[in-house]
């Protein structure tokens, strides 16, 4: 049976609820696509070069492109699990890789490709020393990447770099410097038309935001992020979003009606998705609301029903 007592926790139990980064996972270090041919890879431009070049480069260029399927996927393997000593393993790998695309021979050869694969490289292990907590040594990796010119069709990577540069400051505590490098990924995001890392990067925007204290410049970030989750019918994004924005009406504005607002529009998302986990989520955000507003029936019907 429920009791009075169930309701009766403080204020900032609801903002106590782990609510992880939007973009943590796209800041973990990405497998690469398997190319049959180092030539699918390459312009046309950079093909004349290796097909003109001596046999001893070819080679060379052929034993890069092979070694770094190689060594990024046991590079992969060992990242994922997920042991500090395993993810220094992986940084290894990577370390060996960039060593090999930084040959002379090869630079000179196709540059604009091995610029692109060392850029990938350093991105790797930047965000591998961002998820081992050491932020300071993932920024010296990121700054060297985002010195490198890429291409317009490899500008994902630029955006990348800069996102990891914003989680490291972030992380550092200097929220104002993270949000500065958001938008600067924002953009390269938004040119790219990646609307998934576009709408997580509004959100993590948003939460540094809220942790400056600026709560309504963090609600019309998260709207921003829902209005993308909206148009691409992404209900799970939706639901998340509605779902911190209502957090922050509760927490950081005081503002009860909102909140309720905000947490019930999640409520019906997860409810249409089906996901009881979500609901009871909600649910419990919602008897606290109307635990601290004063109605204690409310709030134990909404407790009731989260379990």
């Amino acid at each position: 049976m429920t009791s009075k007592n169930a309701v009766t926790k403080t204020k900032k139990d609801i903002a106590a609820t782990p609510l992880s980064r939007s973009l943590l996972i796209a800041q973990q270090p990405q497998a690469p696509a398997k190319p049959n041919s180092i030539k699918d890879e390459l312009s046309s431009e950079e093909q004349q070069k290796l097909e003109q070049a001596t046999p001893s480069v070819k080679a060379k260029v052929n034993t890069a492109h092979a070694r770094n399927q190689q060594l990024s996927d046991e590079a992969m393997k060992l990242f994922n699990q997920e042991t500090g000593k395993s993810r220094r393993q992986a940084i290894a790998k990577w370390e060996e890789l960039l060593e090999i695309w930084r040959q002379k021979d090869i630079r000179a050869t196709i540059p604009k490709y091995a610029g692109f694969v060392e850029a990938s490289i350093l991105d790797d292990i930047g965000s591998a020393y961002n998820v081992l907590g050491e932020n300071q040594k993932a920024l010296e990796y990121f700054n060297q990447g985002l010195v490198i010119q890429l291409e317009p069709k490899h500008g994902i990577v630029k955006g990348n770099i800069l996102l990891g540069i914003a989680l490291a400051y972030s992380q550092f505590g200097d929220k104002q410097k993270a949000i500065n490098y958001y938008n600067r990924a924002l953009s390269v995001f938004q040119a790219q038309k990646q609307d998934s890392l576009t709408a997580g990067t509004f959100s993590s925007i948003a939460q540094d935001y809220k942790d400056l204290g600026q709560a309504q410049d963090a609600i019309d970030s998260y709207k921003k992020a829902l209005e993308i989750h909206q148009r691409n019918k992404e209900l799970e994004g939706q639901a998340s979003i509605l779902h911190l924005i209502g957090v922050t009406y509760y927490d950081s504005l005081g503002d009860n009606q909102n909140a309720l607002k905000f947490f019930n529009q999640a409520l019906e998302i997860q409810r249409q998705r089906k996901n009881l986990l979500g609901q009871a989520e909600i649910l419990s955000k919602i008897a606290l609301v109307y635990n601290f507003s004063g109605d204690k029936q409310k709030a134990l019907a909404s407790l009731k029903e989260a379990l």
